[in-house]
């Protein structure tokens, strides 16, 4: 189950529209308690379907890449009777990419103008190997902000011995 929860923030940190992760077709993500995905009202009239399209199907479009990395990731809460992962991490933007193209060949505009991060806390409903509902709690802070938890061993600093 974090394997499946992994690859998700992989894909996401990759984003060249190739969809790594397990998502179900019926997968709905909801950002800080709005639904990010099958919302086609969310979507401006005359342009692509955007925010109808479900995870996989954003992920298909390359949109993402504005995202620099997503880092300190962490899984503390594992619930396997219930199909439950919970995560943390950032999600770095260097507010560099202010325009992108997609898979399809259209360029869009990227509204991210400066550095800043997301702090993450995201819950994943895994059954079946699959994704099956995202719920995404975002909080913004400064761009690399250490998290309030130790460092995996992978992303430490070498030790120097005399």
């Amino acid at each position: 189950m974090i394997a499946a929860a992994d690859a998700y923030f992989q894909t996401l940190e990759r984003n060249d529209g190739m969809v790594r992760a397990p998502v179900a077709p019926e997968c709905d993500r909801m950002d800080n308690g709005v639904m990010a995905t099958h919302a086609p009202e969310f979507d401006k009239a005359g342009d692509p379907p955007f925010y109808a399209l479900g995870p996989a199907e954003q992920f298909a479009t390359g949109y993402f890449r504005f995202v620099t990395r997503v880092r300190d990731r962490r899984f503390p809460v594992v619930d396997e009777e219930y199909g439950v992962v919970f995560s943390l991490c950032f999600l770095d933007h260097a507010g560099a990419i202010h325009q992108l193209e997609l898979t399809d060949g259209r360029i869009v505009p990227i509204g991210v103008k400066r550095p800043f991060a997301w702090q993450i806390m995201e819950m994943f409903k895994i059954t079946g190997g699959q994704i099956r509902q995202i719920e995404v709690l975002l909080n913004q802070s400064f761009y690399g902000m250490r998290p309030g938890w130790p460092a995996a061993a992978s992303e430490q600093a070498p030790s120097v011995s005399t």
